[in-house]
């Protein structure tokens, strides 16, 4: 992609920059004497071009917020199973939610939001994405797949991610449970977390690596 813009409006996309390290962005500007100029800069992580994403097997096609377990809401008429490629193409403003028991699929790549309800586990066993928000509202996280956030992973309430594989989370995370005095996040199975964003932890809150075992 371009190294320089010059319009007012221009998305830049420089595929050489590693995921990780210290980078310098120049802005240099020209106004008349007495003129002020105003810039504004969003900058994000795209997913690696060398990402491959499961085929899907089992769409979402419920036509707003739901609950996974409702069978109406996939193109199949059933849950997905352990050997389903899942795909959700709601709007990011739209929310589902696994509001109890222990979901196994093969994979998963969700465009809005996700919660994991108290008691409700979410098990992903292939290289997943949400590209959304992620909240664990006690439920837990788990699986041998790799998994991706793009988006918030919030956290509120005690909860777990569980398994092996790595976690990517590449928004803001914030540990925060209200009125949970030593309310934790635990990882456990030998899950690995890369943080690529910003992290957040409530002052009476913790983080505990290898709490258990188990995933």
């Amino acid at each position: 992609g371009p190294t320089a813009m010059n319009s007012s409006s221009q998305d830049m996309d420089l595929p050489a920059l590693g995921a990780t390290g210290a980078y310098t962005l120049l802005v240099e500007g020209k106004v008349g004497a007495g003129g002020t100029a105003t810039y504004g800069i969003n900058m994000r992580l795209t997913a690696p071009a060398n990402e491959v994403l499961p085929t899907p097997t089992v769409t979402w096609v419920g036509t707003s917020v739901g609950d996974w377990n409702t069978a109406a809401n996939w193109s199949s008429g059933a849950v997905p199973t352990a050997t389903d490629n899942a795909y959700i193409s709601l709007p990011a403003d739209q929310n589902v939610t696994i509001s109890s028991g222990t979901v196994n699929v093969s994979s998963l790549v969700i465009d809005c939001n996700l919660t994991i309800s108290s008691g409700a586990s979410l098990i992903l066993n292939g290289t997943s994405r949400i590209n959304g928000n992620l909240t664990l509202a006690g439920g837990t996280l788990g699986g041998a797949g790799s998994v991706t956030i793009d988006g918030a992973f919030d956290v509120t309430s005690y909860s777990n991610v569980a398994g092996s594989g790595t976690l990517t989370t590449r928004g803001t995370t914030t540990v925060g449970m209200a009125n949970a005095g030593g309310g934790y996040l635990g990882f456990s199975g030998g899950k690995t977390w890369v943080n690529e964003g910003t992290l957040t932890v409530g002052g009476d809150n913790f983080i505990y690596f290898g709490l258990s075992s188990g995933g």
